[in-house]
This record gives structure tokens, sequence and C-alpha cells, in this order.
């Protein structure tokens, strides 16, 4: 057995220090904006098929997993999944792909412009534009529940979702963070419910120096904030994961 496969044996999706995609690289400088999104959900206006897929957006692409029980006209729980450094897509899709069919949820992965998220070690900036178009794309093609709508990532993408998530909470009615690494200064746009896990034996970023810290001021700014520490590394936890998906059924 792989090492891969024995962490997912273990009910985690690990990107550990083994797996050199989660390593930081720096992106591109590129103009600064807001961290605000204007696509929104209505009614289809175009074709879309069931399966996973990958399209063009400007400056990057994005996969997407629709279960083969979704209807595009019927109203549906869509996940936006934002990856670690290096931009590891593929492997975190598939692990989500058994509880989106179960809870028939579309999952969006869009590829970050570069190495990781702008806003990580720079300011946000054209990964804001490829999030919206790919958010578009989708709203495009299928119906999508504004009421069952998931802001998640992991390891950087679980930074940079607090963000995003802050910055619209009018349209992400819930942000995941899978092991992230700081807070990321934004005007928030309404409160949306705040999941945050994290590995007690994480060594890419330390529990004690990221979560156990960012958890206390986000409660303090208001948030509700679901926090779960779990006997493990840097990894996404399958039991939460598919916990988030089942909540969109």
């Amino acid at each position: 057995m792989s090492r891969r496969s024995a962490v997912k044996a273990l009910g985690l999706l690990s990107c550990t220090a083994a797996f050199p995609a989660c390593l930081s690289s720096p992106p591109a400088a590129a103009l600064p904006v807001e961290p605000r999104l204007t696509a929104r959900p209505g009614a289809p206006t175009q074709s879309g098929s069931a399966g996973k897929h990958q399209f063009d957006v400007p400056a990057s692409s994005a996969v997407i997993y629709v279960p083969q029980a979704v209807q595009r006209t019927s109203p549906t729980g869509l996940l936006v999944f934002l990856h670690g450094a290096l931009r590891t897509v593929d492997f975190f899709v598939d692990g989500h792909r058994a509880g989106a069919d179960s809870s028939r949820v579309i999952v969006l992965a869009p590829y970050a412009s570069n190495g990781t998220w702008d806003a990580i070690s720079g300011a946000f900036s054209r990964d804001v534009e490829v999030l919206n178009a790919a958010l578009q794309w989708t709203f495009n093609r299928w119906s999508i529940d504004p009421a069952r709508i998931v802001m998640s990532g992991f390891s950087d993408g679980g930074t940079y979702s607090l963000g995003i998530g802050r910055a619209n909470g009018d349209l992400f009615t819930r942000v995941v963070a899978y092991s992230p690494g700081f807070l990321l200064g934004v005007d928030p746009v309404g409160k949306p419910p705040i999941l945050i896990s994290h590995g007690t034996s994480d060594t890419v970023l330390p529990i004690d120096a990221t979560s156990r810290l960012m958890v206390p001021q986000l409660r303090s700014l208001g948030y509700a904030v679901d926090y779960r520490e779990f006997d493990g590394g840097h990894a996404v936890p399958m039991s939460v994961l598919n916990e988030v998906l089942r909540s969109l059924a």
C-alpha cells in the first residue's frame, strides 16, 4: 500500500511534506483588488454535463464534479474547494466524489493563477477574478440554491477561504477551513458560520501558531466558529468533509 493510500485509509486526505504539491511558491505580482465576488446563482442559460470536467477561466482553470443525480434545473448545493500551495486539485476533488454523489452536491475546485493564492504572500488580485469566473461558469450551467453555497479550502486554500468567505458573506452560507495558516485582513460582509479543523500533530502549519490563535480572534469578531481538533497531521478529515457535504444535501 502506498503512503497516500495508507493515509486515505485512516480517514484523512493528506498533503504534507511527503507530497511536494503542498509546499508554498510565491505568486507573481499583480494589481491589488477588493476581494468581492459579483457572480450570483440564477436560471441556467447554458448546457452542462455530469461527471468530472476541467474548464478554462481567465488566467487559470478549474475542475468541477457534478454527480449523475444532479438535475440541471433543480436547485442543488455547491461546495467550492480551494487547494493548498502548488495547486493540488484532482486528489482532493476525487476525495469529495463519494460524499458529493450521496448528497447530490456539486464540487467546484478552481486553480490559483500561480503556485498559491495571491493574498497568501501579497494582496488579493487576479485570483479574485479566477474565483468569480469559475463561479459564474457554474451558475450559468446549473441551478444552485443560494442557501446552500459553501466556501472551503485546505492549508493555503483554507487561509484564503477564510478571507474570501468573510468578504462575501452575502454569497457563502458557510466557510470551512481545513488546517489554515492565518487570518487575511478583509472588510467583512455578513457573518457566515465558520468551521475550522486542524491536526494536533501538524508540522506544516503547527496548530499552536495558527488555529488556536485564529479561533478566539474570529469569535471575538462575532463569528460562530465550530472548531474541531483531531489526532493527525496536515490533512483534511474525511469525517468532517463528508459532514459538510451532507449539510448541503
